[in-house]
């Protein structure tokens, strides 16, 4: 950034000199501001473990028969994790099957009462959908009911079509 204070306008208004005082700004902005996310007095950094001192592992202490029970009973328990989840996956399996086979079996008994059902229902005599009558009576009835229905539709569309929008 160019030092304002270094920089000096001879023989110009002042008018000129915060022309220029502007343009020299406007090219060499001042930095962005930092973070204000970390105070200062309190220590950021996480605990980390102690160092090995003397060139041994801090658990170097513990001798072969130590090392060796902790060896087999690590990898006892790990058999033994082995085996329950081993245990666990087979007693899935056969809760599924079981589940299938439910499934399956009301699925025959559906499917046998669907069948007889419909036996029954071919054997039964079926009633026409509808009537066609034989008197002139009921067809001029139906006639001024539909007559009747195309008048009110009729209005309808008109009130529609004078309706203010």
């Amino acid at each position: 950034m160019a030092d304002l204070s270094t920089v000096t306008f001879s023989g110009s208004s002042a008018e000129t000199i915060e022309n220029a005082k502007a343009f020299w700004k406007s090219i060499d902005p001042p930095p962005e501001p930092t973070s204000r996310l970390v105070v200062s007095g309190i220590n950021h950094r996480l605990i980390t473990a102690p160092k090995v001192q003397n060139g041994k592992k801090l658990n170097g202490d513990i001798n072969d028969t130590q090392r060796d029970f902790f060896e087999r009973k690590t990898t006892q328990d790990l058999r033994n994790i082995w085996k329950m989840h081993r245990i666990g996956k087979n007693r899935n399996k056969q809760i599924m099957y079981k589940e299938w086979e439910e499934a399956q079996e009301t699925l025959a008994q559906r499917k046998a009462e669907r069948l007889k059902k419909e036996e029954l229902s071919h054997r039964q005599p079926r009633d026409p959908v509808f009537n066609i009558s034989e008197s002139s009576d009921e067809d001029e009835e139906v006639a001024e009911a539909m007559a009747e229905i195309d008048k009110f539709e009729q209005t309808l569309k008109q009130r529609e079509a004078i309706k203010p929008q």
